[in-house]
């Protein structure tokens, strides 16, 4: 993980028959100095599975404060 994003709302593009929507933030995405690794993302509790094909398939994923902090805490914010 690289960045940080709220996504604000999802616009449809009719014409676009390849990638048919695209995002639209609610603020300016925020960019780690450095990306948050893979192996103590899965450290979280509630992450073990993230992005393991055929465990994790959502799109989205609501953090609780302290998992959050735990996230984070790997980019010294």
């Amino acid at each position: 993980m690289t960045a940080e994003v709220e996504i604000k709302k999802v616009k449809h593009i009719r014409w676009e028959w390849s990638f048919a929507s695209c995002n639209v933030f609610a603020t300016k995405p925020r960019i780690f100095r450095r990306p948050i690794s893979l192996k103590h993302i899965r450290s979280i509790p509630g992450f073990e599975n993230f992005g393991k094909s055929q465990k994790d398939r959502t799109p989205y994923r609501n953090v609780t404060r302290e998992q959050y902090r735990q996230l984070i805490e790997e980019c010294g914010i």
